[in-house]
């Protein structure tokens, strides 16, 4: 088939396509139908449009002037200066400054052409209220649907989306009777890419930062108060949602992880966790430079949450009235100089809170008869209760509210209480120690934590094992989630002599497990070998039999690392990762990303997550796979990529939280390279691709066998 034959096949398809069109189509679309028939991509169709038929529309006489100037303005195609003449003979007829049909009219009336004004400025409108208060970029899509449900001739939002990136973004500057910050701030918060003539008047108002598709990436006005871009986008909306949420709350929130989860939930959020900690590392400890809220406000933010109080914010809240620290520096009493703001911390008893009830019941019926993981007990009590909270909320107030009163649960068995304490690793208080001290002999660690128990009866007996965590090796092993704990509880009769765990002087030394860990850790980083402090607290003895009777007085006073040495602990069940953090860890830095390339990765992981079981991974495996990731995905810094990438600076952030979410001390020299990536600022104003974040995963994934 002759070229000319095409074109003509190609101009029939396009009259049939446009015959009935009223308003400008998706020109793009229409070209992709056309490539069902054809093997050429649709791009090169546009081309053969603009470049072949547009230019010579005055010579197609085969087809009536009416189809073409339907086709013409419906495509959007330019009109050059002899078929403009043939339509001006035919009717009157209105050009934009690239000369594309906005409104036609013939002599006889018949055809009539227009964009629909009301439509457009209703559209406009509609966008301008919805970015009014925005920070950050929004979901378009999301926007456009809302605009397309309140529409009466509902059509697709991707109709929408071209209108705004070929109608309305190129002409902004000439929307002139929408105010200038308005308008910036939807080019920005939509990504609307800047046109010449409005870069102009943007520069004019402010400084103004684009990046290489002209788009806006950061701004400030002249005046400083509209800031749009850098780090102060999330900020911003974090703290104006925080200072709503608390405006008229008069006491501290008992679960302040709640209202970051309510946070996290909106459209295009990270995890709750990661908000939590930009709160409490990041807003709480500059709360004084925040002066655009007023200082009752931001002090009743700091009472609520319980957030530590700098020395520049304390000195800035004494200037206004009269307040009152804790131990951890956080707001127990505030008045303010007028007397209008009073906040105090209520005096609570926990012992006679229902939840607290409720949860102590729970973990002395289920701390009775054995071992069951830590994890699975806060799991379930979570689950009893709804998932109100989470199972780690649960262990946070065993640590803070049950065990330091101990004592004072006098409802309930002193053996019944000890065992739980046991079981649950908890903190032992004085007191509660006296109460321990007149039942029995008692033996604790240097965290005052229980490691042996022998009632005055004898009846009860309590001793620490090693841990039976199981922990992932390097080549296949079990799945099977082993206990963290194990309790060993016999029946004595009055006359059997209670048996006591020790070690025998004079054996040898056993060489610790995470000796050989670390070293190989620290030979792939070219270090010398050597334990770092967080092992160096928990050094593992072998475990031998049969030593005397302890005094269960001088067995409290025992130094660093001796009872470790006893009784073989090891720091993998406290310092160690976990296959479900590990994996909820990674979701927190492909959530962050916000990418869309990235939702079927975060989805592999999440099912991975669900289908393994929970047990330690070996440091030989993840510090390596880890810190290889991390010097991969710095070598991609790039200063620009045409494929989709993101930011190197906020990458490194994402990594850096992500790495203080695992709370895991084996993790501090990958932490420390990471911080020191940031503040040598290697990576500002430079991209790396998705694709190379997401085999990074890929690769860390495969690393650790998961």
């Amino acid at each position: 088939m002759s070229e000319d034959a095409d074109l003509k096949i190609f101009m029939d398809f396009l009259v049939e396509k446009t015959k009935d069109a009223f308003q400008p189509m998706i020109a793009v679309q229409v070209f992709r139908e056309y490539l069902n028939e054809k093997s050429h991509l649709h791009d090169y169709h546009y081309k053969r449009f603009c470049c072949d038929l547009a230019p010579n529309m005055n010579e197609w006489n085969n087809y009536s002037i009416e189809a073409r100037i339907r086709l013409m303005y419906a495509l959007g195609g330019k009109v050059e200066s002899d078929f403009l003449e043939r339509i001006e003979t035919h009717g009157t007829v209105e050009l934009n400054k690239k000369r594309k049909i906005t409104k036609y009219t013939s002599n006889d009336g018949i055809l009539s052409l227009q964009d629909n004004r009301v439509h457009f400025t209703r559209f406009m409108d509609f966008l301008i209220q919805k970015t009014k208060y925005a920070v950050e970029p929004m979901n378009f899509n999301q926007v456009l649907e809302e605009f397309c449900r309140l529409e009466p001739d509902c059509r697709h939002y991707g109709v929408y989306y071209v209108r705004f990136h070929h109608k309305l973004a190129p002409n902004m500057d000439a929307l002139n009777n929408y105010n200038i910050y308005d308008r910036i701030r939807l080019m920005f918060v939509l990504n609307g890419k800047v046109s010449g003539d409005f870069f102009k008047t943007i520069k004019t108002h402010g400084t103004v930062e684009l990046d290489r598709k002209k788009k806006i990436t950061k701004y400030v006005s002249n005046d400083g108060k509209l800031k749009l871009g850098g780090n102060i986008i999330s900020d911003t909306r974090l703290m104006d949602f925080l200072i709503q949420k608390t405006r008229h709350s008069v006491e501290p929130m008992q679960a302040t992880n709640l209202i970051f989860k309510e946070f996290s939930e909106r459209p295009s959020r990270i995890l709750d966790k990661m908000y939590q900690l930009r709160f409490y590392q990041k807003l709480a400890p500059n709360m004084n430079e925040w002066n655009r809220y007023s200082i009752e406000q931001r002090i009743r933010l700091m009472f609520v949450l319980k957030g530590k109080v700098a020395d520049d914010f304390l000195k800035t809240i004494e200037t206004h009235g009269t307040v009152e620290l804790d131990e951890k520096r956080r707001i127990r009493k505030y008045t303010s100089n007028d007397g209008k703001l009073s906040l105090k911390k209520p005096l609570t008893d926990d012992t006679s809170c229902p939840t607290n009830i409720r949860f102590m019941d729970f973990l002395i019926q289920n701390t009775k008869d054995g071992a069951e993981s830590i994890r699975l007990i806060y799991n379930e009590f979570a689950l009893l209760e709804g998932n109100v909270l989470s199972a780690s909320t649960y262990s946070s107030r065993f640590c803070k509210k049950l065990a330091p009163k101990m004592s004072q649960w006098s409802n309930y068995r002193i053996e019944d209480r000890i065992r739980m304490m046991f079981a649950l690793k908890g903190k032992v208080e004085s007191d509660f120690l006296a109460q321990m001290i007149q039942s029995g002999a008692v033996q604790l660690d240097e965290n005052y934590r229980i490691v042996r128990y022998t009632s005055n009866n004898g009846k009860v007996e309590l001793s620490e094992k090693r841990s039976g965590v199981k922990r992932r090796s390097s080549t296949k092993s079990s799945k099977t989630l082993g206990k963290r704990r194990q309790v060993i509880e016999k029946e004595l009769s009055d006359l059997d002599e209670p048996e006591f765990v020790g070690i025998m002087h004079g054996y040898p030394k056993q060489e610790p497990v995470y000796e050989e860990i670390i070293n190989q850790d620290m030979r792939y980083n070219n270090e010398d070998p050597h334990i770092p402090p967080e092992i160096e607290q928990f050094p593992i003895q072998a475990v031998h039999l049969e030593e005397p009777k302890f005094d269960p007085i001088s067995s409290m006073n025992i130094g660093r690392g001796t009872l470790a040495q006893r009784f073989g602990t090891t720091s993998s069940e406290s310092d160690g990762i976990s296959v479900h953090n590990f994996l909820i860890s990674l979701e927190l830095i492909l959530t962050s990303l916000e990418s869309d390339t990235l939702i079927d990765l975060m989805r592999e992981i999440k099912e991975l997550r669900n289908r393994t079981n929970d047990e330690i991974l070996p440091p030989d495996l993840v510090i390596p796979a880890l810190q290889t990731c991390f010097m991969g995905i710095t070598r991609k810094f790039r200063p620009e990529v045409s494929a989709p990438s993101k930011s190197a600076g906020e990458c490194l952030r994402i990594l850096k939280y992500s790495l203080l979410w695992l709370q895991s001390p084996l993790l501090y020299d990958l932490q420390k390279r990471v911080q020191e990536e940031i503040e040598n600022c290697g990576a500002d104003g430079k991209v790396i691709p998705i694709a190379d974040i997401q085999q990074g995963i890929r690769n860390i994934l495969f690393a650790v066998s998961i």
